[in-house]
């Protein structure tokens, strides 16, 4: 993980990878419930790590799934 992420980053970055364990993609909605951060904040996360090649999007709006980027 890059030096660029914060401590807040990497908290989500590991329960954004249980998550994954869990399921075969995530969206706002799920992170949000998981991680118990606003949906606002948990989109921003989630399009921090697509950014980062973390995660890829499939869809738009509220119909978003982000899927395990295989690399």
């Amino acid at each position: 993980m890059s030096d660029k992420v914060s401590d807040k980053e990497k908290m989500f970055y590991r329960l954004l990878l249980g998550a994954f364990v869990e399921r075969e993609f995530v969206t706002t909605k799920t992170m949000s419930e998981i991680t118990s951060m606003a949906e606002s904040t948990t989109r921003r996360y989630l399009l921090r790590f697509r950014d980062l090649g973390v995660s890829r999007p499939d869809g738009k709006n509220r119909g978003t799934k982000y899927y395990l980027s295989v690399r």
